[in-house]
């Protein structure tokens, strides 16, 4: 076969494929916009999880399940109790087969119990306090450190979650 032939195969075979490589990449540019779409927010929550300094209490409860590692074993419940403002608030945090899963109102028998004003709460979830300083301040009070300690493990707090 002479060269002269060859070279509109060659062009025509390079065409070809980038015409494929631009559809691939439309497709995968797509795939990625669809994927970055917010998913519905939890039940009971009115909107969307949205990163930002300026989530509610509310968001940032919501998204524990989200911020779940559930790659180590870690099971029962934890009752999140946010005082000041009137009323108390309860939340329960409940780890069963490595799903984490938020209920409103309070359960009868959590492993750990957490209890702080919301101010002090949602200060730790953004990185303004540090949980260990709210407990020397008498802020954060836990029924167990070290349960506590881990459960940190298990959940970022919400700033580093969202990068912010």
């Amino acid at each position: 076969m002479k060269i002269s032939t060859l070279v509109p195969r060659i062009r025509f075979m390079t065409v070809v494929l980038c015409i494929l490589s631009l559809a691939t990449l439309c497709v995968f540019s797509f795939v990625c916009q669809v994927s970055a779409v917010d998913p519905p927010p939890p039940p009971g929550v009115s909107s969307p999880i949205a990163c930002s300094p300026d989530a509610t209490i509310e968001q940032m409860i919501a998204s524990l399940p989200d911020r779940f590692d559930g790659s180590r074993a870690l099971s029962g419940e934890v009752r999140f109790k946010f005082t000041g403002g009137g009323d108390d608030v309860y939340y329960t945090l409940v780890i069963a087969d490595g799903v984490a899963s938020v209920i409103s109102g309070k359960r009868d028998n959590p492993v750990l119990k957490i209890t702080c004003p919301a101010d002090v709460y949602r200060a730790m979830e953004l990185g303004q306090v540090q949980p260990a300083t709210a407990i020397g301040t008498g802020d954060l009070v836990v029924n167990d450190v070290n349960l506590a300690r881990s459960f940190l493990e298990h959940f970022p707090l919400y700033y580093q979650w969202c990068g912010i």
